[in-house]
């Protein structure tokens, strides 16, 4: 029941889910309020962290979480139980999950403009404004589609970086090189300082 999102940043959120019981059957109970953060690059032991901010609905079976482009998380569904009597009945209220990135104290870099199509293998353009240096990279997301605690087609793919992304104004980057890496369709393009995501522009990825 719990549903993993990958970040911009490249780490994964854990979030929703139970810590006693299965999905189906009315069989879960003691709802997951705080999510994790998996940092696949820690070293180990010391790769999974709390995450003050909680939610405060219950999110069992049949719950979803998804990236939106400005970076937050949106939070819906749980039906472990028909009936309206049930401790954790169907659930119609909708969250906006804020993860940590959004919450640093400086101000977030933003995309000024971006192409709405790139080929695979091709090199593109970004127009971006930044208050600080740090650490630049350039991803690519893609959401697939979630149920059941999958989230089929989902999927971060880091850019190649050739020019900028150093305080500069222009950042230059290299599509991935063929549908192996990334198939055609939508993505979402994330240029990410310091750990800090901009809100995301949407691009096509095409043969």
């Amino acid at each position: 029941m719990t549903d993993g999102i990958l970040l911009p940043t490249g780490h994964i959120l854990f979030i929703n889910g139970a810590h006693k019981g299965s999905a189906g059957g009315f069989m879960a109970e003691d709802p997951v309020t705080q999510p994790l953060l998996y940092h696949p690059t820690a070293q180990p032991g010391h790769r999974f962290t709390k995450i003050d901010a909680r939610t405060t609905i219950p999110r069992l079976y049949h719950s979803i979480a998804q990236l939106l482009p400005s970076g937050e998380i949106l939070l819906a569904g749980s039906n472990p139980s028909q009936a309206r009597d049930s401790h954790y009945p169907t659930e119609y209220r909708v969250e906006i999950f804020t993860p940590p990135y959004l919450e640093s104290p400086h101000d977030r870099p933003v995309i000024h403009s971006s192409p709405a199509a790139v080929k695979h293998g091709a090199d593109f353009e970004l127009r971006v404004a930044q208050t600080r240096s740090g650490e630049t990279k350039v991803r690519l997301s893609c959401g697939g589609f979630r149920t059941h605690a999958e989230g089929m087609g989902q999927r971060v793919v880091e850019l190649e970086v050739l020019v900028g992304g150093h305080g500069g104004e222009t950042v230059r980057a290299r599509a991935p090189r063929d549908a192996s890496v990334a198939p055609p369709g939508a993505y979402l393009l994330w240029y990410v300082v310091d750990g800090v995501p901009a809100e995301g522009k949407w691009i096509r990825v095409e043969m």
